[in-house]
């Protein structure tokens, strides 16, 4: 047993990315507490389905694994996944762009992803110097930040939910270079600073699908 269904086919062909090489200016940690697991990142379109889109070609996805997967018995509550209400934490100072709360969360394998909310519950930071990070399908009721409101580095923003466009509970985050979400803004790489990548601290670095990860904070 694994996870119970994150995946979405890729368009082809893939777009270009006008922004590879590009070199994170803030200082990201990453946004959740304890290790995670990364379900979906990489450079490769096998590793990472958020490559067909230009805005989160760089994003990742964060779910906890235990054990044999990332769920406990049949996998259709959300409370059966490991990641459900974990916190969720600023990933650089920043001020608050948008912070959305009143989306529901889905039901796992009952029912299908809120395409008309693909982001769900979600909150946008500007990170300064045309970085901004979206942190999306947060549990509903959960954000605990406002519009305009300035945050630090590791602040608690909500829990891990899964509203929007996911079909279990788990943490998306990318970086792009505009407020405007979706087709509007670019997707700029991520790599973040002071982590412990499968036992190992590295400095900096980004993130590959099936790495166990954490923040040595």
């Amino acid at each position: 047993r694994a996870v119970a269904s994150l995946w979405l086919r890729p368009r082809d062909p893939l777009p270009g990315d006008p922004r590879a090489g590009y070199k994170t200016q803030a200082p990201l940690r990453l946004p959740v507490r304890g290790t995670w697991w990364v379900f979906w990142g990489g450079r490769l379109e096998r590793e990472n389905y958020h490559l067909a889109s230009l805005d989160q070609r760089h994003g990742c996805d964060f779910a906890v694994w235990r054990g044999a997967g990332t769920y406990d018995g049949d996998g259709i509550r959300n409370d059966s996944y490991h990641a459900w209400d974990q916190p969720v934490v600023a990933p650089a100072d920043g001020t608050v762009v948008a912070a959305v709360d009143g989306v529901r969360d889905n039901r796992p394998r009952i029912e299908s992803t809120n395409l008309q909310a693909p982001a769900g519950n979600h909150v946008l930071l500007d990170l300064g110097r045309e970085e901004f990070v979206l942190l999306a399908h947060l549990r509903q009721g959960s954000v605990r930040v406002k519009p305009g409101q300035a945050v630090k580095r590791g602040d608690l923003l909500a829990q891990c939910g899964n509203s929007g466009n996911s079909s279990e509970p788990h943490v998306h985050v990318h970086l792009q270079d505009r407020k405007e979400l979706f087709q509007r803004a670019v997707g700029l790489p991520m790599q973040f600073a002071r982590l412990v990548v499968d036992g190992k601290p590295v400095e900096k670095s980004p993130v590959r699908q099936g790495q166990f990860v954490r923040s040595p904070e």
